[in-house]
């Protein structure tokens, strides 16, 4: 039995009986890990039965194996432990982590790795072995990054309340398990434990899940086939016009495609009592690129900020070059954690370059926000920053800006190539 999320006739029926269920066990005054046990047995139902293939079972294994690894890491780090192996701890489970979401999301990596540990085999036992290419575990981006947080978070003490089965719970929740949305340990323990536990708001969930499926189903759906991903560029009837015209429209629907998964999954939440992060709100009519980032995929942009951004500019800072320019130094984080970005969203050159774009134009705008604070008369920047006009122009540019993203994030080098070559 295939399902997807969010899709097709199994999961909603899985969906139903596990709201119903959750109902009941709340109804019956079921104690917070009674109702955390339930949840995680459902979970494991959804992504075992998405994650259907020939290496299904094992690799759920391993889901469950890196997940006890880094929850007794965790727990290793809020207790008593001297600062080196408090370090040791944390750097060798973060550098594992990086390797397990570098294997499978990376084909050229996980080819490699498979080679030398074939070479290995064979040299052992004396007889040729192959290893299956292509493996992937769904939903890695998202768990991956849940597990650094939660670990930095413990090595900075910050997190409370630790327990198994809510952290179980918490990377396993299927409604944001495979797309997101990226939240945080301690706000999701306080929706599920104790007197914090909130109460079902099934209004707000089913509209929230009705938004999203309209977005996805009816929406990006119809958009889709005049996107630039749908189209053949190598045919010659494709104008430079109709491909214009498909970089825009893809940029909406992945807006639709994406935003209408993460009102399902926040609908879904709502309807078991758990907050789950907005990730939306209204990213294209904002006035510059910073704007624009700090209202799509928020709970990304956030993360990228809080474990990436932050700890590069404090340990540039040591840097005495750096230290003396604070702006260079911020350029050169901003424009690093958006190469880290672009690498986590998928394994082609491409996105790589996507990240750069958007992490260079994001550095020439810091650099221009404090070349007009020192060299701009205040009246001018009371005009630029206050106008309707102003407003106008500078969200018409962002918006170029961003479309011409999506056109590095859509299609690959080869493909990127040939949509130029319709202009010459």
């Amino acid at each position: 039995m295939n399902i997807s999320p969010f899709s097709g006739f199994y999961f909603w029926m899985l969906l139903a009986l596990y709201v119903a269920g959750y109902a009941l066990l709340r109804f019956l005054g079921a104690a917070s890990w009674v109702r955390n046990s339930f949840t995680i047995v459902v979970s494991l139902m959804v992504i075992g039965l998405i994650q259907n293939h020939s290496e299904g079972a094992y690799l759920l294994g391993f889901l469950i194996l890196i997940l006890l690894m880094v929850f007794l890491g965790g727990r290793a780090l809020l207790k008593g432990v001297s600062s080196i192996e408090r370090k040791w701890i944390n750097t060798s489970l973060m550098g594992f982590l990086v390797l397990v979401l570098c294997y499978f999301k990376y084909s050229d990596f996980q080819l490699g790795v498979n080679n030398v540990f074939q070479s290995l085999y064979s040299l052992a036992a004396k007889t040729a072995v192959h290893w299956n290419q292509g493996i992937f575990l769904l939903g890695v981006s998202y768990f991956i990054f849940k597990f650094i947080h939660f670990l930095a978070d413990c090595y900075n003490k910050k997190i409370k309340g630790l327990s198994l089965l809510t952290f179980m719970n918490y990377i396993l929740f299927f409604p944001s398990f495979f797309s997101g949305p990226i939240n945080r340990y301690n706000s999701f323990a306080e929706n599920v434990n104790g007197s914090m536990t909130k109460k079902p708001d099934y209004s707000g969930g089913v509209k929230r899940i009705i938004h999203g499926l309209f977005r996805k189903v009816v929406l990006a759906n119809s958009i889709l086939p005049y996107t630039i991903i749908s189209l053949d560029l190598t045919h010659g009837t494709v104008t430079p016009a109709q491909a214009v015209l498909g970089v825009y429209a893809y940029m909406v629907y992945v807006f639709f495609d994406f935003s209408g998964y993460t009102e399902m999954a926040i609908g879904t939440g709502k309807l078991v009592g758990i907050d789950l992060p907005e990730n939306f709100n209204y990213p294209f009519f904002r006035r510059n690129l910073q704007e624009f980032w700090a209202n799509w995929h928020i709970s990304l942009t956030t993360w990228l900020t809080d474990y990436i951004y932050w700890p590069l500019a404090r340990r540039f800072r040591h840097v005495e070059a750096l230290r003396k320019r604070p702006i260079a130094n911020s350029n050169l984080c901003i424009v690093l954690t958006f190469m880290v970005c672009g690498l986590w969203h998928g394994d082609g050159k491409n996105f790589f370059i996507w990240g750069t774009y958007h992490g260079i134009g994001l550095a020439i705008l810091n650099l221009y926000g404090q070349l007009e604070k020192k060299y701009f008369p205040k009246r001018w920047q009371k005009a630029l920053n206050q106008s309707r006009l102003a407003y106008g122009v500078s969200n018409f540019i962002t918006f170029q800006f961003v479309a011409f993203g999506f056109l590095l994030f859509g299609l690959n080098l080869e493909r990127i190539k040939l949509f130029f070559r319709l202009f010459v």
